[in-house]
Parts: C-alpha cells; structure tokens; sequence
C-alpha cells in the first residue's frame, strides 16, 4: 500500500479526525503517518480538527421555532411543486409541438452568446482624435 502525499492526507484530515473514512482510506491514512516528518507535518491540522470537532459537540443545540419549521416546509413544498409543474409542463409542450417547433426548442436551449463590450472601442476612438488633435 502507498503512503498518501501531504495534500492527499490533509484533505482527508477531517474524515479521519471524525472517523468517517471508509477502511481503505483508513488504513492508508496510518500506512502515512507511520513516517516521522508526516505525522509531525500534519499534528498541527490533526489538533486543529480535533479542537472543532470537540467546540462543536459541546455546544447547546438550538431547536427552531415551530413557526419557522412551518414556514421552511411550506416554502420548501412550494418550491418542489413549482418545479415538477413547470418541467411537466415544459415536457408536455414540446411533446405536443410539430417537428419545425421542435427543432427551433432544440435551438433554443443553447446558451446565448454574450457580446462584447464598446467601452474599448469608445477607448480607442477618444485616442485617435487625441492623436489627431495633436
């Protein structure tokens, strides 16, 4: 098994300190710091992790209003309608449209092309008539 570089290993730091790296990730995490200069290159970020995770398990959890959790639901529920409504829909128009329109739908999805701006050209022109000017 291959000792993981230092990046590989900090970026898996978090899952390790959490212990939610699968045991392949696992098992090459400590093949890694079995060497002297990883495991001292990466303590600090170790203890860091390790002091958010604990910050973060001692504090007080705080439970919504149920006013709030109503009004995210609702929001969240109307969200998910609008959605599915309009994509059936949009199925529902292209189905029933005749083969030209069809085309022309197919064309229309593309991204439109964004034109350049004229503030250089302006730029420019103001240049020459100084120059000219001059």
């Amino acid at each position: 098994m291959m000792p993981l570089s230092l990046d590989e290993l900090r970026e898996l730091t978090p899952g390790f300190v959490m212990g939610t790296l699968d045991s392949h990730e696992l098992a090459q995490f400590n093949v890694s710091l079995q060497d002297a200069g990883t495991a001292a290159a990466l303590a600090p970020e170790i203890a860091a992790h390790r002091a958010v995770v604990d910050f973060l398990s001692t504090e007080r959890a705080i439970t919504p209003s149920i006013d709030f959790k109503n009004r995210v639901t609702a929001r969240i529920a109307a969200e998910t309608r609008g959605t599915a409504t309009a994509e059936k829909e949009r199925v529902q128009e292209f189905q029933t449209a005749p083969q030209a329109a069809k085309k022309s739908a197919t064309v229309a999805l593309q991204l439109p092309v964004r034109r350049a701006s004229k503030a250089p050209w302006y730029g420019a022109g103001l240049l020459a008539i100084a120059l000219a000017a001059a």
